[in-house]
């Protein structure tokens, strides 16, 4: 797995009609009302990483910050802490 520690700056790619690259700081805040309807969009889901001019696996991002069934599931449940609160 990536180790993204060491990064200057973490981005999401997000397919949705096309791809779609934002700051993982920009995803978390839900800064502009663009990246809010996204986010809430049913499993509109980022599908990697990308730092410093290298892409990753979606695997390194944490689950908390993935927004698919898995992680939908285990914040609702208490199991996983919300990275949106």
């Amino acid at each position: 797995m990536a180790n993204l520690d060491s990064c200057n700056e973490v981005f999401v790619i997000i397919e949705w009609k096309g791809h779609i690259i934002v700051s993982l700081s920009d995803w978390v805040a839900g800064s502009t009302k663009s990246i809010r309807d996204l986010r809430d969009t049913y499993l509109v889901t980022p599908i990697g990483v990308r730092c410093d001019d290298k892409v990753f696996p979606i695997t390194a991002l944490p689950l908390k910050y993935r927004n698919n069934n898995l992680s939908r599931f285990l914040i609702r449940w208490g199991l996983l802490e919300s990275a949106w609160d």
